[in-house]
Order: C-alpha cells, then sequence, then structure tokens
C-alpha cells in the first residue's frame, strides 16, 4: 500500500467521524433523527374512543345527567373519573405524567371521528390557559369543573322566566324536554330547593347542575 493511497483514505474517515458528530449533535440539541421519530411512542386511543362511544350511542344506562339518585351520581362519578384517567393516559405518549400540545394534538387526530389539528389546539389552549406548558391531571379537572359550572349557568338562563329565579312550572317543563318525566321533576326540584322558598336561585341550581355535568362536558369538549 502506498502513502498516496493511505492519504487518500483518511478524508473518508474525517468525513465520518463529521457524520456522527453531526448526529450526536443533533441528538444534544433535541432535533430527533427519522429514526427517533420512527421509534418515539404512540397514542393509544382505543380505550377512550370506546368508552365515548358507548356513552353517545346510549349503551351506558343511567347517565342522564339529571339523575341525582344515589345510583345515578355514584356511576357518574366513576365513569367521570374512568374518562378523566383515560384522556391522561392516551393522550400521554411518553408515560411522563402530563400530556405536551404535540402529544395531545397528535392523539386527538386519533380520536373517533379524530379532531381536526385547529380543534385540538384550541381545546389544548383553553385546558392550559392560554397554551403554556402541558395538561397535567390538575389542569384537566380544573378546566372540567368550570366548563361544567359554565354549561349549568347556560341552562339556568334558559330555564328562568323574567324573573331571576326558576319557579316549579319552568323546571318541570324544561325537565320534561329532557325526558324526565313530570312527577320525578316536581320531585328533583324539591330537592335541588336547598332553602326551601319554593324556587330555584343561581347558586343552588349551579352548584346542583354543574356536578351532574361534567361526564356531559367531556362528551362535548373531547368529540367534535
Amino acid at each position: 500500500v502506498t502513502k498516496r493511497s493511505v492519504a487518500a483514505r483518511k478524508p473518508c474517515r474525517a468525513m465520518s467521524r463529521s457524520s456522527a458528530l453531526s448526529r450526536a449533535g443533533a441528538t444534544m440539541t433535541g432535533k430527533a433523527t427519522k429514526k427517533e421519530r420512527r421509534n418515539s411512542p404512540k397514542p393509544d386511543l382505543s380505550a377512550l374512543n370506546k368508552q365515548l362511544s358507548e356513552l353517545n350511542s346510549g349503551k351506558s344506562n343511567g347517565l342522564a345527567w339529571y339523575d341525582d339518585t344515589r345510583g345515578g351520581r355514584t356511576k357518574k362519578q366513576a365513569m367521570y373519573e374512568s374518562l378523566r384517567k383515560s384522556i391522561m393516559t392516551s393522550f400521554d405518549a411518553n408515560k411522563s405524567g402530563k400530556i405536551g400540545k404535540k402529544e395531545f394534538v397528535q392523539a386527538a387526530a386519533l380520536m373517533s371521528p379524530p379532531m381536526s389539528k385547529e380543534a385540538a389546539l384550541r381545546l389544548f389552549n383553553e385546558i392550559t390557559n392560554g397554551g403554556f406548558g402541558t395538561i397535567t391531571t390538575a389542569k384537566l379537572d380544573g378546566y372540567l369543573d368550570k366548563t361544567a359550572v359554565t354549561a349549568a349557568i347556560k341552562k339556568y338562563k334558559k330555564m328562568k322566566g323574567k324573573d331571576r329565579y326558576i319557579n316549579p312550572k319552568e323546571f318541570v317543563a324544561y325537565m320534561e324536554d329532557e325526558g324526565l318525566a313530570s312527577k320525578k321533576a316536581r320531585t328533583l326540584f324539591r330537592k335541588v330547593d336547598g332553602n326551601r322558598d319554593g324556587r330555584l336561585n343561581l347558586t343552588e341550581f349551579r352548584d346542583w347542575a354543574s356536578d351532574n355535568l361534567k361526564v356531559r362536558v367531556i362528551q362535548e369538549q373531547f368529540v367534535e
């Protein structure tokens, strides 16, 4: 082997070392290679999609939002906790205990039906109060609580008459439209009327309804 042929090989080694350093640099700066992107964990939405599908098809009996029986409330609370856990588990692809913006958008596209990127970004921004940081269980809980309160206030405004209160007749008429029998609606009115003055004020109705609307809020916010 001549000195010239050995010298000719040196640039190849140099290029090889340069490539390795370049790949290492990309890893250190956070720029994922194609192989890393292919091997990144993928979200699994099968459990969450199944739960939401059963809710929307009416297979989960006893989950009418206004069901205030002990069994109904217990079942709704269990369903709420299960859905919340499924959201955090399904969207958290890298199992870090929190959901980043890219994770959220990627997982939302796998929902059934798929959520558009625009809708996913809008929902992420609402949950994180501006799109900063990540989604944690506490942030998700806070968002769902706040949204349930807003939904309860909207129902109150639709239900009440000209004054600031809901009387028994207005309550029964509205609940009949929601699917509740009039006799049960009158019984429910007396239960919600905490101060027994024969009418419902905003606080009474909001506190009762918001607690019962959490499962419906998840359905409405996570299904386009």
